[in-house]
């Protein structure tokens, strides 16, 4: 059996190999393409596509020479490769995956296709690497992988976006909305996921099956995608991530995280639990109010306290002296004191709490006009485009706190880009600001100038925590790209303490579908503020991910502290070693749900919430214990929830529909 994969070369041809797939490569005078695509012995390429189009001072460059009659509107095609092959290289970047470098060159400009295959894991990553040959050099119209597979013929499969349920139609074209597909043949029971790291908006795909192949890029629509380059500087794509399966529709998760997760920053602490200001107080803080939270976190078990907004004012972010008025200081001392993290909110997407330079940076519309964000523009915020140098300013405050305050994680908020909400136009047309030219190229500019922020900040600070949250990304829902440049990401603000509104069992719905193929311990899916009636409920639906909860915790009972604290204590004792890098939603039916976190060395543990009005009994789950009783039966009333902990060596694997029993009365 092969342990690891391998990369041969057999003159100009080039075989990828590991235990599940089989991948043969051929460069000749007519450019480059995948002759064969294997997996579980089965061949699963249909026909010749291009490995790549990457448009070049607007000529279109593919990989291999073609004509073909489009099927759109009957008119032949001719691609024409203009490629020159140099060379090959194989290395071993890491431990995970063996690479394969393709070397081309058009004109002066350098042209790598990179393939990466995993040694454990039936997957595969591939990008295109562009190095300009000369000043001013435009690249757009990018698709790093042109997918022709499928297990069996196209017309058995189904094509579903992310987790959802429902199949795609036929022919669809993602357009900034999704970050993988996953084509599933319900005759073999075998499917691959098909993953895109670019950015936010940037997200593309599309698929008409007539020309069986399915393209993964960068948008060409609503946020296109362009670069410009100066002499010798190197533009690399996102990604396209395989990963292959058996078994059910829904099947490969576990799978398809590992290769997700592989590509992303070092977590140092895997088992922290942040608490946030944010819900119910909002920006009613002060000295008097976060110390006594911070006390009451600490005693909660909690490690992290975050100050969101409110904490400032003007000018230029000044700490807010009728709240603070011994300054920040002797707050985030007051919190290292108690243990705890110090987390800190701050906007980095609009003017607000800055008193100069809010237009000078300011993002643009088509007519030139300073973007706000908000309805009424009188009173609007300035938005600040991130593709300027109000990048290096944030970078400069953030380096700033973090130094003065000893800040341990920034969560960073408000968008240049786009609006969850929908009232943001997107991008920036300015044309003289620092980092972009105009609005084609404005959307990668500002997601690269996110991930310069980190690269400067954990060079100055490595041991601080960053998250991108959902409103910077401008995304209601998690993804790859995000996660790519932050350890953490924030998804929502959902309150809870409205139950006719937002219910937290279907919250919690919400959350199972957003942890259902991406790494759990990243994600920060709501921020359920705790109260007295619900807390334990709430505190264990946030372990969904990495724990993020809010509420004024000086309302709860000693007895509610210590149910917190006793769960918060076996969390961490699971989480600490590492990651729990699986999540699998349990097979239960109503009123029962739960969930199982675990990780590959048998660390794991359950939780399980009952919303029916009769009492359920619990029983047959060997090796667990119910962490607050120590048992491994009982019962769980109306309302009532449990967490279970692996304590023998049990797995939780199977039916475990079987393990709880229903009992009246």
């Amino acid at each position: 059996m092969m342990e690891k994969a391998s990369v041969r070369a057999d003159g100009t041809v080039f075989t990828l190999e590991n235990r599940w797939i089989r991948r043969e490569i051929r460069v000749d005078e007519q450019g480059v393409l995948t002759r064969s695509f294997r997996f579980d012995h089965e061949e699963l390429l249909k026909e010749n596509r291009t490995e790549f189009m990457i448009a070049v001072d607007r000529k279109l460059l593919t990989s291999f020479t073609k004509k073909l009659r489009r099927e759109v509107d009957g008119q032949w095609e001719e691609h024409r490769n203009e490629l020159f092959f140099e060379s090959s290289e194989i290395s071993d970047p890491d431990d995970d995956y063996r690479r394969l470098d393709l070397n081309f060159s058009y004109r002066e400009h350098r042209i790598t296709l990179r393939y990466e295959i995993a040694n454990h894991l039936p997957a595969m990553r591939k990008r295109v690497i562009f190095t300009s040959g000369r000043d001013d050099t435009m690249i757009d119209t990018l698709i790093f992988d042109d997918t022709p597979i499928a297990p069996g013929d196209f017309g058995e499969c189904e094509f579903y976006r992310n987790m959802q349920p429902v199949p795609c139609k036929r022919g669809f074209t993602c357009s900034g909305d999704t970050d993988f597909l996953r084509i599933y043949n319900p005759r073999t029971r075998k499917g691959f996921y098909l993953g895109n790291t670019a950015p936010g908006v940037l997200r593309y795909f599309m698929t008409y099956l007539s020309w069986h192949d399915i393209a993964v890029g960068y948008n060409c629509e609503s946020a296109p995608f362009r670069k410009y380059l100066d002499a010798g500087e190197r533009f690399e794509s996102a990604e396209a991530l395989t990963c292959f399966y058996r078994g059910d529709a829904d099947g490969g998760q576990d799978e398809f995280r590992k290769v997700v997760r592989s590509r992303l920053p070092k977590l140092e602490d895997p088992a922290d639990i942040m608490y946030c200001s944010w819900i119910p107080l909002n920006q009613e803080i002060s000295e008097t109010i976060i110390c006594d939270m911070a006390d009451r976190a600490a005693a909660c078990g909690f490690t992290v306290l975050v100050i969101d907004d409110g904490w400032f004012t003007q000018p230029n972010w000044r700490v807010d002296p009728a709240k603070f008025p011994d300054g920040l200081k002797k707050v985030a001392d007051h919190i290292h004191g108690r243990g705890l993290k110090f987390g800190l909110w701050f906007n980095i997407g609009t003017s607000y709490g800055m008193a100069d330079d809010v237009e000078r940076n300011a993002a643009r519309l088509d007519d030139g006009a300073v973007k706000r964000l908000g309805f009424d523009y009188s009173k609007a915020l300035t938005v600040q485009c991130f593709g300027s140098e109000h990048r290096d300013r944030m970078t400069r405050k953030l380096h700033q706190l973090a130094s003065d305050y000893g800040v341990d994680y920034f969560k960073m908020d408000f968008s240049s880009i786009s609006s969850p909400y929908g009232i943001l136009p997107w991008g920036c047309h300015a044309h003289d600001h620092q980092y972009h030219r105009g609005f084609s190229d404005s959307f990668i500019a500002m997601y690269e100038g996110f991930a310069a922020m980190r690269a400067e900040l954990k060079k100055l600070h490595p041991g601080l925590l960053l998250d991108f949250s959902f409103e910077t990304f401008g995304l209601n829902d998690p993804s790859i790209g995000a996660l790519s440049c932050s350890e953490l990401n924030h998804l929502s603000n959902l309150n809870c303490t409205k139950p006719d509104v937002e219910a937290i069992s279907k919250v919690r719905r919400d959350f199972y579908n957003q942890s259902a193929a991406l790494p759990p311990e990243r994600l920060m899916h709501g921020l359920p503020a705790l109260n007295e009636a619900n807390a334990a409920e709430l505190f264990l639906t946030s372990l969904c991910g990495m724990p993020l909860v809010s509420g004024d915790l000086r309302s709860l009972s000693e007895k509610t502290v210590r149910t917190l604290a006793e769960l918060s204590r076996a969390y961490r004792a699971i989480a600490r070693p590492g990651a729990l890098t699986g999540f699998e939603v349990l097979d239960l039916a109503e009123p029962l749900d739960g969930f199982r976190r675990f990780a590959d060395d048998g660390r794991e543990f359950l939780c399980v919430f009952h919303s029916g009005a009769e009492p359920v009994r619990v029983s047959c789950l060997k090796g667990f214990a119910n962490v607050l009783t120590g048992d491994a039966s009982g019962t769980l009333g109306p309302g009532a929830c449990g967490m279970f902990v692996r304590r023998d060596g049990a797995s939780a694997g199977g039916d475990l529909s079987k393990t709880f029993q229903t009992v009246r009365g």
